[in-house]
């Protein structure tokens, strides 16, 4: 962009290196370079979404995206949950006390939209940033109300009864129409009573379907269902009936017979007198006490036509017996529900019942497994967690949380996919605050029931491993005198600051050697520290911090005053009792660490050869290791201990900072 003369532009010519000036009508490239901003930019939160159940009891979670222009780490970004009346925000109301990234949809978010706001925080720099908000979702669901199936915009009504949530009136979907002489027990086909045509518009304007619903067969019945919704196998009738009081088992009368079976059953499913004939139906005593509200809506029946209107409902199960399919039917002669099973190629209706599955009815949980460590005044990490069998009666979306206790809970949620057992994980979320044995109750949506299992928190002491919640590395612990160590080579991959490295680009290195920082790596921004304990946190795990150089002093010191640590009674050679019993090239010099490796590591420490890093070469693996402080000395190097294969000391030197080390960390 600058001017050699008024005619001529200066430009690199990259054949000989040297910068020439040119005409400026030539025809040359052009490389941008970027041009960043006078003034630190606040972060920005981008990707904002929500997963979870829209149903009261479902568990829903934000997530979003977090960006700094600078790289400024994120600090504490503010979150809130938010319903509104309409999918536009109409009435928006920030709702009190969501404003964590998981929130559980309550009875007061029921037929509510929802949405997920975040506000960018940096831990430097400027800050906030501005709100990223979802759009709104819903209506949140609760049995008892009304819902729309998005297929036809249809409105239906809802009604628990027991653990079950069904619709309280007949399925209407209907994308297709035939007259009652077509029929087939494998094709699915739909009909509306009295209706012999084939267009949907007509069939829907017929007073019949406006009343009643849809005739289905059984194929075309097995995916009438909206999404969130299932045909009930014969199971799930049972259950219904037994919770009206139904008697159980295979008895005559009782939920497992065939024909006519209970007592006021049907009457307490039955709904609208009016449009049913007279009879021991409708004047029982508990007519339509369970608003189920079932409806006399005839059949298409296996001899071609329609009958039975205003004297019986028959609605279809999802169970068959290969031949026929399972379904009920109330009379209005009768106070009972019939079951039996009829031709797949008969037309009845279809009741949906709300998708659910089962944990248990307040009893153990099936095959739990309590995963990670439970320690006082730990925070739960990602590694916590329980997993537990489910039967799942049908397939969709499910959410399970406990109660808290002591501190702490379980919850998750998903879809599932298939039926059966299936196994499920809850995350765990807080901080114990006791030793105890912690009893929890699981509790599932969509009625699924409730089961127990029991966690025991413990205190945790130097000696136990650790569990990275970072990358979920675990590392052994020693106590040595007063200090609390890492038995094992610091390995988290950072890239905040300055480099880290596995030897020669080996992960396997890592895995056993741990990895190698730079100086600008281990400590993450922090200034240097001479004090004991040093008090910088730096690229160790939390409850952890770099060690100083008066810290690595006390190590030294320590080990150096105990007999039985030295080699040869020399408070000099000391490295054996710190040096671990494997990895170190041998040595036949007395006292050094790589002669007769099997009596080293009498402290624990476990100190292995992980050789460094420099100006892009890696040396001495196995021969050497070298661990930082958090101490400068002076500006550009700074303290570390090294030992030697041939050596029996370990020394105390100063580095440049650009090296590549081990880590070891110290317990707060």
């Amino acid at each position: 962009s600058s001017e050699s003369s008024s005619n001529t532009a200066w430009r690199q010519n990259f054949t000989d290196g040297i910068q020439h000036y040119s005409n400026k009508t030539y025809k040359f490239r052009v490389r941008a370079v970027r041009t960043f901003p006078t003034q630190n930019l606040a972060p920005v939160a981008y990707y904002a979404t929500v997963s979870g159940v829209l149903e009261v009891g479902g568990a829903l979670t934000g997530s979003y995206t977090y960006a700094d222009f600078e790289n400024d780490p994120e600090g504490t970004s503010t979150i809130q949950w938010y319903h509104a009346d309409d999918a536009t925000g109409t009435n928006q109301s920030a709702i009190s006390g969501a404003t964590a990234e998981t929130y559980e949809l309550a009875s007061a978010d029921a037929g509510k939209y929802i949405s997920f706001e975040v506000t960018p925080v940096a831990a430097t720099g400027t800050s906030p940033g501005t709100p990223t908000m979802t759009d709104y979702d819903g209506p949140v669901f609760s049995c008892g109300q009304s819902f729309v199936d998005i297929r036809d915009d249809k409105s239906y009504t809802t009604v628990g009864i027991g653990t079950q949530c069904w619709m309280a009136e007949n399925l209407a979907y209907l994308p297709a129409v035939v007259p009652s002489a077509t029929g087939s027990e494998t094709n699915p086909y739909y009909y509306v009573y009295g209706y012999q045509g084939t267009n949907v518009a007509e069939a829907k304007a017929a007073a019949n379907f406006q009343t009643y619903g849809v005739l289905y067969n059984w194929p075309a019945s097995s995916t009438a269902c909206p999404d969130g919704w299932h045909l009930p196998s014969d199971a799930e009738w049972i259950t219904l009936e037994e919770s009206l009081g139904m008697c159980t088992g295979t008895g005559v009368g009782c939920s497992g017979a065939t024909a006519w079976r209970g007592t006021d059953q049907g009457s307490q499913i039955a709904g609208n007198a009016g449009l049913w004939a007279n009879g021991g139906l409708d004047q029982n005593p508990s007519f339509g006490s369970s608003g189920f509200n079932a409806l006399p809506g005839g059949r298409r029946w296996t001899d071609l036509t329609f009958d039975r209107l205003t004297t019986y409902a028959f609605i279809w199960t999802s169970s068959d017996d290969l031949t026929n399919a399972w379904r009920r039917a109330l009379s209005s002669n009768y106070s009972m529900i019939g079951r039996d099973s009829n031709d797949k190629s008969s037309g009845f209706s279809v009741r949906c019942v709300r998708d659910y599955y089962t944990i248990g009815s307040g009893n153990a949980c099936e095959n739990t497994v309590v995963n990670g460590d439970y320690n006082t005044t730990f925070a739960l990490t990602e590694y916590e967690y329980v997993s537990l069998d489910v039967d799942v009666t049908n397939t969709g979306v499910w959410s399970i949380s406990t109660n808290t206790v002591n501190g702490y809970s379980f919850s998750g949620s998903g879809t599932f996919t298939s039926t059966g057992t299936q196994s499920v994980t809850l995350a765990g979320s807080g901080t114990p605050l006791a030793i105890q044995t912690d009893q929890f109750t699981a509790t599932a949506d969509q009625n699924g029931g409730s089961c127990t299992f029991s966690v025991d928190v413990v205190a945790w002491s130097c000696g136990d491993h650790i569990t990275d919640s970072r990358d979920g590395n675990v590392y052994e612990t020693v106590q040595i005198g007063d200090q609390c160590w890492m038995a094992e080579n610091l390995n988290y991959d950072q890239s905040a600051y300055g480099n880290d490295y596995c030897y020669d680009n080996e992960t396997s290195n890592c895995d056993i050697y741990g990895r190698l920082y730079d100086w600008d790596a281990i400590m993450q921004g922090a200034a240097s520290s001479s004090n004991n304990p040093s008090g910088v946190k730096g690229v160790c795990p939390d409850g952890w911090h770099l060690p100083s150089d008066a810290e690595w002093t006390e190590l030294t010191d320590y080990v150096s005053s105990q007999p039985e640590y030295l080699c040869n009674s020399n408070t000099s050679y000391i490295a054996k009792a710190l040096a671990a019993t494997s990895g170190w090239n041998p040595s036949t010099n007395t006292c050094a660490v790589g002669n007769d490796l099997e009596a080293n590591n009498a402290t624990g420490f476990a100190a292995l050869p992980g050789g460094y890093y420099y100006s892009g070469s890696y040396l001495s693996l196995g021969s050497f290791g070298n661990w930082w402080s958090c101490t400068q000395y002076p500006s550009t190097k700074a303290w570390s201990r090294p030992m030697y294969y041939y050596n029996g000391s370990v020394i105390r030197v100063f580095n440049n900072e650009a090296r590549g080390f081990s880590v070891r960390c110290l317990r707060d």
